[in-house]
């Protein structure tokens, strides 16, 4: 209702907090699509958070990633949202995967998870 209200005020900024927390992935992709829409056919500046690196790789055009150390990047998403600096954001590796669906070449990141073995942390 609240993001129905903002389209609705014609406002040229839409400033959203993690829109797409506690969908299904479908819902998900619903969301960003939608974002994507409302930027690319009405101009609408659209900002938002997100714990999912690969929902600003799908639709931002900019990102900023802000470190623990209080030091950040900021630039074009393709490259801010590298392998090293979600390595750095997270503690986690990251991998850029590529794969065509429906004649499109789409880039993504995929979270590698490394499980302990033998209850002995990695």
């Amino acid at each position: 209702v609240m993001l129905a209200r903002a389209i609705v005020s014609e406002t040229d900024i839409l400033i959203l907090d993690e829109p797409t927390s506690a969908l299904d992935m479908k819902n998900q992709s619903l969301i960003l699509d939608w974002m994507r829409t409302l930027n690319k056919t009405r101009g609408l500046t659209i900002i938002f958070t997100t714990h999912l690196p690969q929902h600003a790789a799908t639709i931002a055009d900019d990102a900023l990633l802000m470190f623990n150390d209080q030091s950040y990047r900021h630039g074009k998403a393709g490259d801010i949202l590298s392998e090293e600096n979600l390595f750095k954001l997270y503690g986690l590796p990251f991998k850029k995967v590529s794969v065509v669906c429906e004649d499109e070449e789409i880039v993504s990141l995929v979270p590698v998870f490394r499980i302990s073995k033998n209850g002995v942390p990695r």
